[in-house]
């Protein structure tokens, strides 16, 4: 009840190497955070943004080019876009949990 929805869970391990999220909650938002070593399941839009970005930090510090750092730091900007663009259309907007000063403001919403 302090606006941040925080829900008391704990971890179980079940058979094998199986762990399983528990709570008392009826409704738990998670997100989910892994380590990613194959850029061949990221998708092509963000390999792009990543290349660039990368292009673009380490060809300023190292190639000493105005024209190369403009050039790499505008394409950048535009992967950056385009994949910002598809991203938004390919996922659903998340769904925050609701603290208590939405529910009291707006008690019908449950």
């Amino acid at each position: 009840d302090d606006d941040e929805a925080t829900v008391p869970y704990r971890l179980e391990f079940q058979e094998g190497d199986d762990r399983v999220l528990v709570t008392n909650s009826n409704q738990i938002y998670i997100r989910y955070v892994f380590d990613m070593e194959d850029v061949n399941v990221m998708s092509a839009a963000f390999r792009d943004v990543m290349i660039f970005q990368l292009a673009r930090d380490l060809g300023a510090a190292l190639g000493k080019s105005a024209s190369l750092a403009e050039f790499t730091d505008q394409a950048f900007r535009r992967k950056l876009s385009k994949a910002k663009a598809i991203d938004g259309v390919e996922d659903f907007p998340e769904k925050m949990a609701e603290g208590s000063w939405e529910t009291s403001r707006h008690p019908d919403s449950n």
